[in-house]
């Protein structure tokens, strides 16, 4: 009984500690503010809150009072919320209708909690009692900053609306960027959205987006206005394979946003196709949750279809009201209802009390364990990598302050690949250029009675082609404008103004130009390409004379008398080289002869008698009945006949080495000053023929542009007007350029310079390569290359143009294959061959060589002075060897040798058949 008793009376105590805590709470009102255009998020939202009080068991009263974000209905709800006395506020409103929000309640000491706001400054003085239970939005623009930077895309744009949120939200990105040199931001596009999502109209910003050529883009507005963003980005060609686009919690957490919704079954909803592959970032929540998965069940189970209304925001707005009814149930103090109104100044006492306790309150929500910081800010500031694909945003990575873990293999990208963008512009597909042009051969010439020359069919020559291969390589179009003055760009300092092709491409008629050149005054307005051609000033005067007929210029540089000795000295020298082998003791012949004159062997002996008996030579003497062994064996004593000497003599005049070569240092001798004799003929032919073919066939010594003012009371001169070689004379350090300019015939173009150069008297200044195409059949004109002036030939594109990095890559690329000099060969056809005109007087004569004859005749003095000496040398080795006098051995030597000479070389016979 005494048992019973106490556990009756301890029972009595739990309740009546249970009613005490009830009656803290009872009658308390908390108000949530919530969208009045979201009728799924309202619905599941309240159905979340009736869930954790049933579970926690708690009295609170919950006021649910909706807006539509207008101002003064937003300020009427807010009345509303103080006549119902509620101790403390849950909006799910945006950031900036949070700022007007946290304001006034802050004025009455109300505490505010936002549930989704997100902006980084929202938080001041001004709005003391605001807690915000999502991180701010610096973490998720860290965490994009790092999903960048992982991914290696380093040039990206950005897009944001004009409130607080999409403004805010994007500062810290652009100074985590700015401070970073890897990174550019390729501009950031800001977008009004006071119309609302249907009168939102991004086509200027998405244009500028287009010629920015970024691939990469980060949009940070509210999910219905990314919804008609995306769609216009989409007809713009800005959400193929090659881009990627990366929004923010506003829409990767609420995916319904983005859905199309049926007209016929309300709850129907279907997503775009390209919409597969967005990435995103959302505030992470505990999606895994045992209650939240709890929740789902019964949920789906109680509204059937309804699973995609359990959204982040959904879960946040629920749990933000658990955390102040946990706070409720936690105050340490009278909790007495505030009787406040709009038009009162007085403040409620236990709001400061009933603030402190919420930020020390943890509670399990749906989301997760909600904690928070000494400042009101969430403990918890990681974030999950979304990755949308079909209908839904699924989680591919996460991220906090100290990592980034992400699964590349799970990621869907834009056109439904699983490769990696790089995120650079690696071509303009989708683009169409608009190229300004000037005709002028043979840098770009038009075909003849053709309708549209904006087509590109209509042009051809060494830049349409150019720009034919460049379209082709980077994947976009063009089309031509040629500018109404058909000028190429000359700048006029009175009116400061461009004409021409330049002016075009500042007043943003085209987007490119063909070749200009490249000066300082244009540099200022401009940007250029690489260049890839370079050339220098030259001036073209017409002579008057058309030249003679040479067909073999190649002899003229010798008069005939020369070429006539050069034949006779061949000749000569081939004879004597010939002879000096045959008779001097060391040459192959020689020796061979002698040694079968004297050899007392029997087959020696033999040889002479049957040579003696059947009259023939001693090179004949060898016979074989096999062929092989005949040519096997064959005799090379005759190495140096008069056949191969010649030979040997011949190709040394054109600097070629002969078969044969003499063994005799006599004919070694002879040969050497053959050589020195070929050597110094041909540099002075070399010499003459270079100066001939670079003769200047006029009788004004003109060698560089300085010169035209000696000549001006003979000659006229003109240079093309608002053309760089106008430009480059204009400025030049020189004053004597200057004043060639001020004094040249101001001409249209080049034909009009053509004409005048026809006409005679008149010098045409302008490009080398210009005035040589357009002058290569004219052969009454001189025209002189001079080095003062040099200039590089590029494309003009207008300053900051987004088109330059691939046009340079690509540009690169032609250079180090040689395709801009094989495009310029293919159009820069040679003209008529012009005779060369030569003055007998500058022909070489037989008077201006004789010196060179008479060494080569001391030449041959001095060989056979050389084979006297052979035989005096091998008489003394002779007389050594046989014990005889040098005399007479070299007797001997000298019959032995008339001997061969009358017998070997003449056929004859006599007294000197005798053996010796």
């Amino acid at each position: 009984k005494q048992w019973y008793q106490r556990r009756v009376r301890g029972k009595m105590r739990v309740l009546a500690l249970l009613a005490f805590v009830l009656c803290t709470t009872c009658g308390v009102k908390v108000g949530v503010i919530l969208s009045s255009s979201d009728s799924n998020t309202r619905d599941a939202v309240r159905s979340i809150v009736q869930f954790n009080q049933e579970d926690q068991g708690n009295d609170v009263e919950i006021v649910f009072q909706e807006h539509s974000g207008n101002f003064l209905e937003l300020q009427k709800t807010l009345c509303s919320m103080l006549d119902d006395g509620v101790v403390a506020i849950v909006s799910t409103s945006t950031s900036s209708d949070t700022a007007l929000e946290a304001t006034v309640m802050s004025e009455f000491h109300i505490p505010y909690i936002a549930a989704l706001a997100t902006d980084p400054y929202l938080k001041t003085v001004k709005r003391d009692y605001l807690i915000s239970i999502s991180p701010s939005d610096k973490f998720q623009s860290q965490a994009i900053f790092d999903l960048l930077k992982r991914n290696g895309w380093t040039r990206f744009t950005v897009m944001a609306s004009t409130d607080t949120y999409g403004v805010n939200g994007v500062l810290h990105l652009q100074d985590l960027a700015n401070r970073d040199t890897q990174f550019e931001i390729k501009g950031v596009h800001y977008f009004d959205v006071s119309g609302g999502p249907d009168q939102l109209d991004v086509s200027s910003e998405l244009d500028q987006v287009k010629a920015s050529l970024s691939k990469v883009i980060v949009l940070n507005c509210q999910g219905a206005y990314a919804k008609s963003i995306l769609e216009q980005a989409e007809e713009l060609g800005l959400m193929g394979k090659d881009f990627v686009w990366i929004v923010t919690e506003a829409v990767a957490g609420d995916p319904e946003t983005l859905a199309v919704r049926s007209y016929r079954r309300s709850n129907y909803v279907s997503y775009r196709s390209y919409l597969t592959g967005l990435l995103g970032t959302v505030p992470r929540y505990g999606e895994d949750t045992d209650r939240l998965n709890e929740f789902k069940d019964r949920y789906i189970t109680e509204n059937e279809g309804s699973e995609s209304h359990l959204t982040r925001g959904s879960v946040m707005t629920a749990d933000a009201v658990a955390l102040v009814s946990e706070a409720l149930r936690n105050y340490d103090g009278e909790l007495t209802a505030p009787e406040l109104s709009c038009d009162s100044t007085d403040v409620w006492d236990g709001g400061e009390l009933l603030l402190e306790t919420i930020r020390n309150t943890t509670v399990g929500g749906l989301s997760g364990e909600v904690a928070l910081r000494d400042d009101g800010s969430p403990v918890s500031t990681e974030y999950d990598i979304m990755n949308f694909e079909r209908k839904f945003f699924k989680k591919v990575g996460v991220w906090d302050e100290n990592r980034l873990d992400l699964q590349d293999n799970m990621i869907v990208y834009l056109g439904g690949g699983t490769k990696r963008p790089t995120g650079a512009s690696g071509s303009l597909l989708g683009y169409h250029l608009k190229v300004g042009i000037v005709p002028e051969p043979p840098i770009a010439m038009q075909v003849e009675n053709c309708t549209d020359y904006t087509s590109p069919i209509c042009w051809y020559g060494w830049n349409p082609e150019i720009i034919l291969r460049l379209a082709s390589d980077l994947n976009f179009t063009y089309s031509y404008h040629v500018p109404e003055d058909r000028k190429w760009g000359g700048f006029n300092p009175e009116k400061r103004e461009w004409n021409g092709m330049i002016k075009d491409l500042l007043d943003g008629k085209t987007d490119m130009t063909i070749a200009l050149s490249i000066n300082g005054e244009r540099s200022r307005f401009i940007d250029f390409t690489l260049s890839f051609y370079e050339d220098t000033a030259s001036f073209i005067v017409n002579t008057g004379g058309s030249g003679n007929s040479a067909m073999f210029f190649f002899l003229l540089p010798f008069r005939m008398g020369i070429w006539a000795s050069v034949f006779v000295v061949i000749a000569l020298v081939s004879f004597l080289l010939c002879l000096l082998s045959k008779l001097s003791p060391y040459g192959k012949y020689g020796r061979k002869i002698y040694a079968q004159q004297t050899c007392p062997c029997q087959t020696c002996v033999e040889k002479r008698q049957m040579k003696r008996t059947l009259g023939r030579s001693f090179v004949e003497m060898k016979e074989f009945e096999c062929r092989v062994e005949e040519v096997d064996d064959e005799d090379t004593i005759e190495d140096m006949s008069f056949e191969n000497s010649f030979w040997s003599v011949s190709t040394g005049f054109v600097q070629q080495g002969g078969e044969s070569l003499p063994h005799a240092p006599s004919g070694r001798f002879l040969l050497f000053f053959w050589w020195l004799f070929v050597m110094i003929l041909i540099s002075m032919y070399t010499a003459n023929l270079t100066a001939f073919l670079t003769l200047k066939n006029s009788d004004v010594d003109l060698d560089s542009l300085p010169d035209l003012l000696e000549y001006e009371d003979e000659y006229n001169w003109g240079i093309i007007s608002d053309r760089s070689i106008e430009s480059t004379m204009k400025h030049h350090k020189n004053d004597k350029f200057k004043e060639i300019a001020q004094k040249a015939k101001k001409l249209i173009n080049v034909p009009d310079g053509v004409s005048k150069v026809d006409e005679g008297n008149f010098i045409f200044i302008d490009d080398s390569s210009v005035l040589t195409y357009n002058f290569k059949d004219n052969c009454a004109t001189v025209q002189t290359i001079t080095d003062q002036m040099s200039n590089e030939w590029a494309f003009g594109l207008p300053r900051g143009s987004p088109y330059a990095t691939l046009i340079n890559n690509q540009f690169l690329d032609y250079r180090e294959r040689g395709l801009f000099a094989e495009m310029w060969d293919a159009h820069y056809t040679s003209g008529v061959e012009c005779p060369v005109q030569l003055e007998e007087s500058s022909r070489f004569g037989l008077g201006v060589v004789s010196g060179l004859f008479a060494l080569f005749v001391f030449g041959i003095f001095l060989s056979f002075l050389v084979l006297l000496f052979e035989v005096i040398h091998v008489s003394r080795m002779d007389a050594r060897k046989e014990g005889k006098s040098v005399c007479s051995c070299f007797g001997t030597r000298l019959t032995l040798k008339a001997r061969e000479i009358r017998e070997e070389w003449f056929g004859g016979s006599g007294p000197l058949d005798t053996e010796l």
